[in-house]
Order: structure tokens, then C-alpha cells, then sequence
């Protein structure tokens, strides 16, 4: 399936990736309070968050295969409305018109604090993550959600 991330076009095998995150890919289980936190926000996030990554063949987006929670102040947390968190995730599937895409033109902006970009580089995957593949990296300001104290405000 054709996908449209920014200016790059991309070709997803949605069916493949779905089957793979269905039966091989396993919950992020990590035990820090920011990944416990971004699977409460997983649990509630906007509905449209949960839709793209379904359509791309994730859908489940606590399986992203890698979550990293940043530290910030108190002042950026309550500007940006929460911490900032980055993370990746692969796909099956291919660029169709830019082999090296960069951050700002292939962005596709889901909600006003959660952005997804696309990338040729893939970082890390799984050993047996079919080819050929895509990494969809992406940034968001999740609140803490969690009763206990935010560790990430520094």
C-alpha cells in the first residue's frame, strides 16, 4: 500500500508487517517509569495516533520497538504540555521516490504533540524483521500519567 509521509512516497506490505507485530513482536515490557508511562499514554492517546499506526500495520503502538523518554525541566514540561519522548519502529516496506529522506519533508504531523518521520536508516529491528524494511521514527510531549513521581524532570 502507498503511503504519502511528507513529500516522500512510500510503499508499505501492510499485511506482512501486521502479521509480524501480531505474532512476533512483543509488548515493550521496560520497567522505567517513562516506558510504564507511555504505555498508560498508549492505553488513552488520541484516537488518531492509534489509526496511522494501524494503517502502516502496528496495531499495537506498545510494541513500538524502541521508546526513549527524555529528561527536561519543569518549565519546557508544562510549555510543551509533557515529556518528550522519541522512539522508532520498523516496517516492511520500501521509498518509492527519496532514498534519503530527511526529518523535514517526511513528517506527517498526527496531533499538535505527536509526529512521525520516515527514515531509510534503520537503527535496530529484530534479527528475523523481514526485508526490505523502514524505520517510522517519531516525537511527542505525553503527559505523566502515572500517580507516582516524574522522574524524567530534572
Amino acid at each position: 500500500m502507498l503511503f504519502e509521509f511528507g513529500e516522500c512516497l512510500i510503499e508499505i506490505n501492510v499485511e506482512a508487517t501486521r502479521n509480524y507485530y501480531k505474532n512476533k513482536m512483543p509488548e515493550n515490557d521496560c520497567t522505567c517509569t517513562g516506558c510504564v508511562n507511555f504505555r498508560k499514554f498508549a492505553d488513552e492517546c488520541d484516537c488518531r495516533i492509534k489509526q496511522v499506526f494501524s494503517q502502516i500495520g502496528v496495531d499495537n503502538i506498545k510494541s513500538i520497538y524502541e521508546i526513549i523518554p527524555y529528561d527536561l525541566n519543569a518549565d519546557e514540561y508544562e510549555r510543551d504540555g509533557g515529556n518528550l519522548y522519541g522512539g522508532f519502529t520498523p516496517v516492511i516496506g520500501k521509498i518509492v521516490n527519496d532514498e534519503n529522506p530527511k526529518h523535514n519533508n517526511s513528517t506527517i504531523q498526527i496531533t499538535d504533540y505527536f509526529k512521525l518521520f520516515l527514515s531509510s536508516r534503520v537503527d535496530l529491528k529484530p534479527s528475523d524483521f523481514p526485508t526490505p524494511t523502514l524505520q517510522i521514527e517519531f516525537t511527542a510531549h505525553i503527559p505523566w500519567l502515572l500517580n507516582i513521581f516524574n522522574d524524567y524532570l530534572c
